[in-house]
């Protein structure tokens, strides 16, 4: 179940790889001590969040060819 979701939302992003490779630095980054505490993290959090947010955009329906040929329906209440 869990495997399913993750390639559900993985297959949505539009940078799946680029989005793992900053959550794997993220985790890498929380474990290892640096000078400026927390101002690394911070900004790998939001690029890691930024990333997970762009998404790849909805495919548009194609144009009526002919629309002439269209139906139009009355939804004039009686």
């Amino acid at each position: 179940m869990t495997q399913g979701f993750l390639s559900r939302y993985f297959g949505r992003l539009r940078f799946p790889q680029l989005f793992a490779l900053t959550a794997i630095l993220l985790g890498i980054d929380l474990v290892i001590p640096d000078v400026i505490p927390f101002f690394d993290e911070a900004m790998l959090a939001l690029l890691t969040t930024m990333l997970a947010l762009l998404r790849r955009p909805e495919p548009q329906p194609a144009p009526d060819p002919d629309p002439s040929k269209r139906i139009e329906k009355d939804v004039t209440p009686r």
